[in-house]
């Protein structure tokens, strides 16, 4: 390990290390940072040098963060947010918050609160921002402050990661909703879609097809499934829909189901033997006051008769 005085490192890197974790591979961060790939892998090898651990471990796949690679990034996150927020300071100040500004963990009930929100209540539409995201990057976008109010989901357990989280990134998380099922959407024409439940063993030996944050954020694996057969994963719905209808893989979804229309192609039922209870919260930084059509929103979305999943 270096000594302290040894570490001399400029921020830049943060971000590209961060870029690279993202798109799991080097050569797809440089070309989206603009930047040739050996010159960013030799910036890693210096700062690893540095540093004197390895951030990445490289394979014919691509390059996954090391254990100790992990807590550098979630530090390296944290000083890039906070960086942005200093930057951002006279923004926040000047800056019209009459709109609606929301990151959310996928939630079709969610999405709904917010168009009818819109429907009943019209002010400054044009600026409102509604986007859905897996946890991580809800979490991101929220204490890097690139929006105001986020809507996350976790497993409930004794020392829970939120503790964790809104220490590191000074994030307030309020509950919004108990014990959410989670459910398999299929196509009625599946074998399993006359049944009243489904135990996790079952779904373990079916093909499945689920949000690609549930694989990013581990929740497969916190649900108990941590060696399924078969796992398709998709970034939209229009493809989850897609993929479902065709009839042989079964889809994860929590709470209602992910699609905002009525198929009656499509069936859900819920899954059991999970040990754990799934709880949605809302979420907004520490040092955030809320503004009026913020406050409206929650107080709206929290005594609506369809709050629950």
């Amino acid at each position: 390990m270096k000594q302290d005085s040894d570490l001399h490192l400029r921020t830049d890197i943060f971000r590209a290390v961060i870029e690279i974790d993202r798109c799991g591979s080097i050569s797809h961060a440089a070309a989206n940072m603009y930047m040739s790939q050996p010159n960013l892998s030799a910036q890693v090898r210096t700062l690893e040098d540095t540093l004197g651990y390895r951030i990445f471990e490289r394979s014919n796949s691509g390059v996954h963060a090391t254990a100790q690679g992990r807590m550098f990034l979630d530090s390296a996150r944290i000083i890039v947010n906070e960086l942005e927020n200093i930057k951002n300071v006279p923004s926040r100040f000047s800056s019209d918050q009459s709109n609606l500004s929301i990151s959310c963990v996928f939630s079709v009930v969610i999405l709904n609160h917010f168009l009818s929100f819109r429907s009943e209540f019209p002010g400054n539409q044009a600026n409102d921002l509604f986007k859905e995201t897996g946890l991580r990057r809800c979490i991101e976008d929220i204490a890097s402050r690139q929006y105001r109010l986020g809507f996350v989901y976790e497993f409930h357990h004794e020392g829970s990661d939120l503790e964790e989280l809104a220490k590191r990134y000074l994030l307030d998380f309020h509950l919004l909703a108990p014990n959410i099922p989670i459910l398999a959407i299929m196509s009625k024409d599946h074998p399993l879609s006359k049944r009243s439940s489904i135990p996790l063993e079952v779904l373990a030996t079916t093909p499945l097809v689920a949000f690609e944050y549930l694989k990013d954020d581990n929740w497969l694996e916190a649900m108990g499934l941590s060696n399924p057969h078969e796992v398709l994963y998709i970034s939209d719905r229009g493809g989850m829909l897609e993929i479902i209808t065709r009839g042989r893989h079964v889809g994860i979804s929590i709470g209602t189901p992910f699609f905002n229309v009525k198929n009656e192609a499509l069936v859900s039922v819920p899954i059991t033997g999970i040990n754990r209870v799934i709880n949605q919260y809302w979420v907004k930084p520490s040092n955030y006051q809320l503004s009026f059509v913020e406050e409206k929103f929650l107080d709206y979305v929290t005594h609506s008769d369809s709050t629950r999943e």
